[in-house]
Parts: C-alpha cells; structure tokens; sequence
C-alpha cells in the first residue's frame, strides 16, 4: 500500500458525502497504512479510496447520494417493474467512491481489504467489536 495522508481521504469524503465520524475512522486507517511500512507502487488517491471504502463497510455508513436514491427509486429507462427498482445501482456507495478516485470497483475492494487488513494488524484502538467483526469479514472476501 502506498502512503495515502488523511488529508487526500477528507478531501475525498468531502467529494462523495461521507459522514465526518466515517471519514475521521477512515483518516485514522489512512494514518495506520502510513505508519505500517507496507509501500508498493499505489497511488494515494487509491490508497485513501481504499480506506474510505473500509470505513464505510466498518460503520455500516454510506454516502448521502445512496441514501438519498435508496429512500426514494426514481423510474428511469432502467427501471424493473417486478423488482421495483433500478436493472443497475449507479449511486451504490462503492460506485461513487470509485468513480470519485477514478478507479475501478476491483481496485477499490482490494485497497479496501489490505487497508482493513493492516488496521486491524496495527495497535490503533478501534470503537467496538462491531467494527473489528465487519473489518475481518471484509477481509476475507
């Protein structure tokens, strides 16, 4: 992983309308990746992008513009009447990171696990079980 500093990752949340207690957890794993050692040729934007995702998989959050489309779907030529809802998510928190980081939904889920995976290696402190039991899970995916 590279060096992602927590200030790319709040600029990032900014961007995409994260929470500021997901993008402070999120900037506190930035900060754990830093620390770790473990560099490779990642670009920041992807390593925060990595993170942020994380974060939001840990806290159960997601973007105001998923939340928004998830309250009220909104009939479009992509519409499925059998299942009441959009053929494809477009405004699904992992796509709006995504897109916002310019990269792909693969690569944010693999910076996602190894950011997961080096927070949960490193003596931080996290806020509940909850939280370590989503990480680990998405870990192993």
């Amino acid at each position: 992983m590279g060096h992602a500093p927590p200030t790319t990752v709040r600029q990032l949340a900014d961007e995409t309308g994260i929470s500021n207690e997901t993008t402070e957890f999120a900037a506190d794993m930035a900060d754990a990746v830093s620390r770790s050692g473990v560099v490779d040729d990642s670009l920041p934007s992807a390593v925060a992008a990595g993170c942020l995702h994380a974060a939001v998989r840990a806290l159960g959050a997601e973007t105001s513009d998923a939340r928004s489309r998830c309250r009220e779907p909104k009939p479009n030529h992509n519409w499925n009447h059998q299942v009441r809802h959009n053929r494809s998510d477009n405004g699904s928190t992992e796509m709006t990171i995504s897109k916002a980081a310019s990269i792909t939904p693969a690569s944010l889920r693999k910076h996602s696990r190894e950011a997961a995976t080096i927070y949960l290696d490193s003596d931080a402190e996290m806020a509940d079980a909850r939280t370590r039991q989503r990480l680990t899970r998405l870990t192993l995916r």
